[in-house]
């Protein structure tokens, strides 16, 4: 059962390399290493400055993607690893159960296993809801996670937006 998880977490961390690989090319082509931009016209910054923020904007959008994307990652193979325990958990508790119910040969053994079941169920149940809870926490923190990215980027974005106003006002004084 291990051999199979680890070949599934494996075949996750390939895929997730192989996305980082692609958004890594996405990033050098939108953005030019060299940093220069064509102008559309002698003395028109306009087109320029427009590319510019495009090609920023983009870039820190590919950014925080592949950082959203690495959390999430993070976040499936925790939930992957707490249920797996729960269920490794139930199944060792199930065949424990099976074993007295295959002992079981008179009234009084069955009686005993009658009352041992309805605690079997509740621990069950107890477990389940715990696991859930669990479960529930880690995808909070996740959420938690993706959403300060995103407010990280809307916090970027506007900054950029800002000072590019405030150049293209002074330029408009001078």
């Amino acid at each position: 059962m291990q051999v199979t998880e680890d070949k599934r977490l494996l075949k996750i961390k390939c895929n997730s390399l192989q996305i980082n690989v692609a958004m890594q090319q996405i990033i050098r082509i939108l953005v030019c290493e060299s940093g220069n931009f064509p102008s559309q016209a002698e003395g028109n910054n306009m087109y320029e400055t427009i590319n510019k923020q495009a090609l920023a904007l983009g870039k820190q959008f590919t950014n925080n993607f592949i950082k959203a994307q690495g959390e999430t990652l993070k976040t499936l193979e925790k939930i992957n690893s707490v249920q797996l325990k729960a269920f490794e958990s139930q199944a060792a508790a199930n065949a424990a159960f099976a074993g007295e119910a295959t002992k079981a040969t008179d009234i009084d053994s069955i009686r005993s296993l009658w009352e041992k079941s309805a605690d079997f169920s509740r621990e069950s149940a107890e477990k389940a809801y715990a696991t859930h809870q669990n479960v529930l926490e880690i995808l909070a923190k996740n959420a938690e996670t993706i959403g300060e990215l995103a407010r990280e980027q809307y916090e970027a974005g506007n900054e950029a937006i800002k000072s590019s106003a405030e150049v293209a006002t002074k330029k408009a004084k001078k």
